[in-house]
C-alpha cells in the first residue's frame, strides 16, 4: 500500500524530529491536532521501540477541556504536531491551563516554521 505523498513527508519530518529529540529521551510525547493523521504515531512508536525509547501520542481534540500539566507527566520531550498557524492557535487555546506547567524540552512542528 502506497502512502500519500503528504503523509510520507509528514512521517519523514516527524521521524527526523523524533530521532534528534530522543538522543537522550526515554519517552517522547506527541500532541497532535486534526488534520494530522493519528495513525502515523503507531509507526513512530514502532520506530521508537526498535531504538529503545517510548513514543506516546495524544490528540488535542480528545483531551479534557481543563487539561492540566499532568498531561506531560513522564515525558522527557514533547512535540506538538500542529502544522499551520490556526492549528497551533487552536492547540494553545485547548492546552492553555497545561502549557505553563510544561517543564521539559519541546518543539512546535509547523509546515514552514518549526519552533
Amino acid at each position: 500500500m502506497l502512502l500519500p505523498k503528504s503523509l510520507c513527508r509528514a512521517l519523514i519530518a516527524t521521524a527526523t524530529a523524533l530521532l534528534a529529540a530522543t538522543a537522550w529521551a526515554d519517552t517522547v510525547l506527541f500532541i497532535s491536532v486534526s488534520p494530522v493523521p493519528h495513525g502515523k504515531f503507531t509507526k513512530l512508536a514502532e520506530i521508537g521501540a526498535a531504538h529503545g525509547f517510548k513514543v506516546e501520542s495524544r490528540q488535542a481534540e480528545k483531551l479534557p477541556t481543563e487539561q492540566d500539566a499532568s498531561l506531560f507527566r513522564g515525558a522527557d520531550v514533547v512535540i506538538f504536531d500542529a502544522p499551520r498557524d490556526h492549528l497551533q492557535d487552536q492547540m494553545r487555546a485547548k492546552l492553555a491551563k497545561a502549557l505553563p506547567g510544561l517543564g521539559v524540552p519541546h518543539l512546535w512542528m509547523h509546515e514552514t516554521k518549526p519552533s
